[in-house]
């Protein structure tokens, strides 16, 4: 039977915008409409990779049938830790509080964090009509922006941000079930909900969609000359956010230190707010090369091009689990980590590349080294990488058991 589900996430693109890739709530959202479902999906008018806007204020974007978008209207802001961020979000929960009355009540609620203004707007909604609401956890806020201060200045922002910790406790305690992207990542949740695993907590990774065989078409100049000078290389890619928590100054430094390699190529695709630095720091190094943001086929034909993927966080990096390996698996790329736990695991049991330690430009120059000096086994990691990928981190495998899930929930409540 056909149910309304509201997925509620803010910081991942849109199916309407123009080159999007599909993340983790167009994936799911993609599942549910297959099996029959509504959904409604809550995001903001501000696109947080761009730092631009989406519409001036709130709009309703009907994709298809049985399948709206709804933008929330927060307020912009250009650095990733700041006060208007921070106020960004607050906007976001008192919009949705402002428009819910009298709109059709949804049969669950799936709400991501890290808005945890937003999704206690949304679980406070649900327990009032006695609807199932599952939280998504996806980073560990507000806990990350406490581990950005020196470790003696920490008891400050915990102390200015105890309504915060609090809010978060509160929601996921409440909340139906709790659902993450990593062990870890439950783990941290159920901690703070102050209870135990049980039937409606589950842990599903960030899936990718599976590749198209052929690369695109149509790419720009600016694109198809990048790819040219590629040829013949052996590439070591970085696609993402230039946020705090990615090491790009390493990636930098080992381009700097390698450079008299000319079998040796690293490209960072991408924006943020280390970007600036990096144009500037790399500008004479002829082994690296920074593309800005881009759109899904130029991704793809860059990674195609590509030979390893690069997991580069620094020490102090919240990350258990994040989009880019599996993006990089999915193109058949050993990875290059500096994630412990379970990305170490996954890496050394499936034998789909290394892991180096953080911010260490030895370890991570010497990682690279043994990439390009060995075809066979960078060839053998490819094709483990690819199998990992199609066995347990497809599109169709994790969220088709997401889905599964859902319909759970929606049986037994």
């Amino acid at each position: 039977m056909s149910k309304l589900i509201w997925l509620v996430q803010t910081g991942e693109s849109h199916p309407f915008q123009e080159g999007a890739r599909k993340m983790r709530t167009t994936m799911l959202a993609d599942e549910l409409r297959a099996r029959g479902h509504e959904v409604v999906w809550w995001s903001t008018n501000f696109f947080h990779p761009t730092k631009s806007l989406l519409a001036p204020g709130f709009k309703k974007i009907e994709m298809a049938p049985g399948f709206e978008i709804r933008l929330l209207k927060g307020v912009p802001y250009q650095k990733n830790i700041s006060l208007r961020r921070y106020v960004h979000y607050k906007k976001l929960g008192h919009d949705f509080t402002s428009r819910r009355k009298g709109m059709r009540k949804p049969d669950l609620i799936v709400s991501a964090l890290p808005d945890y203004d937003l999704t206690a707007s949304m679980v406070s909604y649900a327990n009032q009509n006695q609807i199932p609401v599952l939280v998504d956890v996806q980073d560990l806020w507000p806990d990350i922006f406490v581990n950005w201060l020196p470790e003696s200045m920490q008891w400050v922002g915990r102390t200015l941000l105890a309504h915060d910790f609090k809010k978060v406790e509160q929601l996921l305690a409440r909340a139906t079930g709790i659902i993450a992207c990593s062990s870890r990542y439950l783990d941290w949740g159920l901690a703070k909900a102050k209870r135990q695993r049980a039937g409606q907590d589950a842990v599903f990774y960030h899936g990718y969609p599976t590749p198209k065989v052929s690369v695109a078409q149509g790419l720009s100049p600016e694109m198809t000359a990048i790819l040219q000078t590629l040829k013949g290389k052996t590439v070591f890619t970085f696609v993402g956010t230039f946020g705090r928590s990615y090491d790009i100054e390493l990636i930098v430094g080992a381009a700097r230190a390698l450079q008299s390699n000319p079998d040796l190529h690293f490209v960072l695709a991408g924006q943020g707010e280390k970007f600036a630095w990096a144009k500037q720091a790399s500008a004479e190094l002829p082994n690296l090369t920074l593309t800005g943001w881009l759109k899904e086929a130029e991704i793809a034909a860059l990674l195609h091009h590509s030979h390893v993927g690069l997991v580069t966080y620094t020490r102090s990096a919240p990350q258990s689990l994040s989009y880019k390996p599996f993006e990089y698996m999915a193109y058949g790329l050993p990875l290059l980590s500096s994630l412990k736990d379970e990305m170490r695991d996954l890496i050394s049991e499936h034998g789909m590349g290394a892991t180096y330690r953080a911010e260490d430009l030895a370890d991570f120059t010497a990682k690279v080294k043994q990439f390009a000096a060995d075809k066979a086994e960078l060839e053998t990691s490819a094709r483990r990488a690819k199998k990992t990928f199609v066995g347990h981190f497809s599109q169709e495998h994790v969220y088709g058991g997401y889905a599964d899930h859902i319909e759970t929930i929606l049986k037994n409540f």
